[in-house]
């Protein structure tokens, strides 16, 4: 199965391309461009698929970071994704964040059984979940992802855990607590499009769409009102 994937949720601009059969020849861009997301997606998935020989006719399956995280990012993503394939007419998978993070923290972390996520959300607030290994599915959710105030966190014992996400500062500050080992802040869009294979495998049905390939909020007020 041959995948783009595309990520806008955090500050890093990260687009990658994967072929399931030729795993060898997977290629990612990946860099940390507030405002650039605009603008770079998908000509940075245009020279992924030319360095690879590829047509868009190619791609079997798109693939994006569904969230949460930015909201205008998170737009821009889905709306990237709705159009190429609905004029490809192909399916999308969307990931969440916080899980490709996960995926590339337990991929260092060999003796690690959990991962740990805690991604700003701007407002003072975190958003948090734990991950674990999966033999079929490479890694999954061990509970939702959940907006908390960042002295809310629980922090896991730091053994067989590790830790990802930018937030960790932000927990770090009210925590007396031995954090877990720290490896990774931001996702990938290569880890997304390898976590969709995964999932595809596993079930095909997790291919949606266009018109159903929606952003993971979690918050849905972007504002703080004054009291």
């Amino acid at each position: 199965m041959k995948t783009i994937a595309f990520d806008a949720s955090t500050e890093a601009r990260t687009v990658a391309r994967h072929d399931s059969d030729h795993p060898c020849d997977d290629d990612e861009i990946f860099a940390i461009e507030a405002r650039s997301h605009g603008p770079r997606l998908l000509p940075d998935a245009r020279t992924l698929l030319a360095a690879a020989g590829w047509h868009w006719c190619d791609v079997d399956v798109l693939v994006f970071g569904r969230g949460p995280g930015a909201f205008t990012g998170l737009r821009i993503a889905a709306g990237l994704v709705q159009g190429l394939a609905g004029g490809l007419d192909r399916p999308v998978i969307g990931i969440e964040t916080p899980r490709a993070i996960a995926a590339r923290c337990l991929g260092r972390a060999s003796k690690a059984t959990m991962a740990q996520i805690v991604q700003d959300a701007r407002l003072g607030e975190v958003y948090t979940a734990r991950y674990g290994r999966d033999a079929t599915r490479g890694v999954v959710g061990l509970e939702d992802v959940s907006l908390r105030s960042p002295d809310e966190v629980r922090v896991e014992a730091p053994v067989n855990v590790c830790a990802g996400g930018n937030g960790w500062k932000l927990v770090a500050a009210h925590c007396s607590a031995i954090l877990p080992e720290f490896l990774e802040a931001w996702p990938h869009a290569l880890d997304m499009a390898h976590l969709a294979a995964l999932d595809y495998a596993a079930t095909p049905s997790i291919a949606r769409p266009a018109r159903e390939s929606l952003p993971l909020y979690v918050r849905d007020q972007v504002v703080k009102r004054r009291p």
